[in-house]
C-alpha cells in the first residue's frame, strides 16, 4: 500500500495515516472496493503490542513481524467478519493508532498528532501534508509536568489524543497533567494555545469526541473511568464542565480497570466507552437532544482488554478489539445507546494484541 505514511518519534511508530484514496492509488482503491462489495466494509486492524497492565502477556518483548502488519477484515451487515489477507501490509513498526482519509487533501493541509512521551517528552504535534501524502513536521509543542494524583501514571505529561474541530480549534488531552489544551490551528499549520481546562483530579483525560450538531465535547477519563461532558462557550474557546458520568456501576469496584476508547454515533444520539482489564465492558450512553447530557443506557461484556473500537456501516455496527486473546467482536447498534452482540467474532487473520481500527466505508 504505497500511501501508508508513518508518524515517528525517536524511531517509535506512534501513528499511521491510512490514505489509499489520496493521490490516485488506483490499485489499492480498486482492491478495497472489490473486497468490500456494495453492502460490506473493510476495517484495517493494527497491534499495540502487549499492554504493560495486561497480566495475560509479557510486555516489553521485541516487536514481532506480525505486530508490524496492518491486517484487513471484511465486515458484513449482519456483523460477520472475514479476513482479507490480500489487503494486509507491513508498515515497518507498531501501528498503535490508525486513521483514514477518504477525499483528496490539498497540499498544505495539516495532520495533528499526540506524542505520549518518549526521550523527547510529551507533545502535541502538527504535520504539513504534501504531495503524495508526504508528511513534514510543522510544529511540536511540549507538555511538561504531571498532576501526580496517580503517581505511577501521572508523574509527567502524557499527551494521548489531539482532536480537531470544524471551526479551526483542536483539543489535546493530556493524561498525565489532567488537562485539556485548547489550540487554534493557524493557516501555516502552527498550533496557537488558547487556554487550558483542568479535569477533575486523577481523571487522566485520554481521548475525546465532538458532538456533530451541538456545542459539546465529551472527554474519556482513562484513570477515573468516566466521561466528562463539556459545553463549548460561545464567547471563548474554553470549556465548561457540565456533567461527570461514571461507567462503573454503583457499588462495583473500579480497581484494576482503565478506560480505553470512546466513539459517538454519526447523528450524535449516543456514545460508547470501553473499560479494560478488570471489568472488560462497553458502556453505552444516550445523549439528550435538548441539553447534550448523558444517560447511562447499558453495560455489555466485551472481549478481554478492549482497548480499541470503531463504528462501521454508518454507525449500524460497533467493532471491538480484545488485546488479551487477539479477537475482534461485532455488536449491533440499537436505539438509545444500547447494543446487542451479533454472535460474530474473529480470532484469526488479526495481528497479535489488536488495538487500532480504521474503517474504509
Amino acid at each position: 500500500m504505497a500511501m501508508l505514511r508513518k508518524l515517528q518519534q525517536g524511531g517509535l511508530l506512534t501513528g499511521l495515516l491510512v490514505a489509499p484514496l489520496l493521490a490516485g492509488d488506483a490499485a489499492m482503491r480498486g482492491a478495497v472496493r472489490v473486497a468490500a462489495g456494495v453492502e460490506s466494509a473493510i476495517v484495517f486492524v493494527g497491534s499495540a503490542q502487549c499492554d504493560w497492565d495486561d497480566s495475560t502477556c509479557r510486555p516489553g518483548q521485541p516487536t514481532t513481524a506480525q505486530e508490524r502488519i496492518v491486517y484487513a477484515v471484511e465486515v458484513s451487515p449482519d456483523g460477520s467478519l472475514k479476513p482479507r489477507p490480500e489487503l494486509c501490509v507491513d508498515v515497518g513498526g507498531v501501528p498503535a493508532w490508525l486513521t483514514t482519509v477518504f477525499s483528496a487533501v490539498a497540499e498544505g493541509s495539516t495532520l495533528l498528532g499526540a506524542n505520549y512521551g518518549s526521550k523527547e517528552g510529551a507533545s502535541a504535534v502538527s504535520y504539513h501534508i504534501g504531495s503524495g501524502c508526504s508528511l513534514q513536521l510543522a510544529q511540536s509543542i511540549p507538555h511538561h509536568g504531571g498532576s501526580n494524583v496517580v503517581p505511577w501514571r501521572q508523574a509527567d505529561a502524557h499527551t494521548h489524543g489531539v482532536h480537531p474541530t470544524e471551526d479551526g480549534l483542536a483539543y489535546a488531552c493530556d493524561l498525565g497533567m489532567d488537562t485539556v489544551f485548547v489550540y487554534k490551528l493557524l493557516t501555516d499549520g502552527q498550533l496557537q494555545e488558547q487556554g487550558r481546562v483542568q479535569t477533575p483530579a486523577g481523571c487522566g483525560p485520554r481521548h475525546a469526541v465532538l458532538h456533530p450538531g451541538k456545542s459539546f465535547v465529551y472527554v474519556l477519563c482513562e484513570l477515573s473511568q468516566a466521561v466528562l461532558t463539556f459545553q463549548v462557550s460561545e464567547q471563548s474557546p474554553l470549556l465548561t464542565l457540565a456533567q461527570t458520568s461514571s461507567f462503573v456501576p454503583q457499588g462495583a469496584s473500579a480497581g484494576g480497570s482503565k478506560a480505553g476508547e470512546i466513539v459517538m454515533l454519526p447523528d450524535g444520539s449516543a456514545l460508547y466507552a470501553s473499560n479494560r482489564q478488570g471489568r472488560n465492558t462497553i458502556t453505552g450512553f444516550a445523549i439528550s437532544k435538548d441539553n447534550g447530557l448523558l444517560t447511562k443506557a447499558q453495560e455489555v461484556p466485551a472481549p478481554a482488554f478492549p482497548r480499541g473500537m470503531t463504528l462501521a456501516l454508518g454507525g449500524k455496527l460497533l467493532l471491538v478489539a480484545g488485546q488479551s486473546k487477539t479477537e475482534l467482536v461485532s455488536y449491533r447498534v440499537l436505539p438509545g445507546g444500547r447494543l446487542k452482540a451479533t454472535g460474530h467474532s474473529l480470532t484469526t487473520g488479526l495481528p497479535p494484541f489488536p488495538a487500532s481500527l480504521a474503517v474504509m466505508r
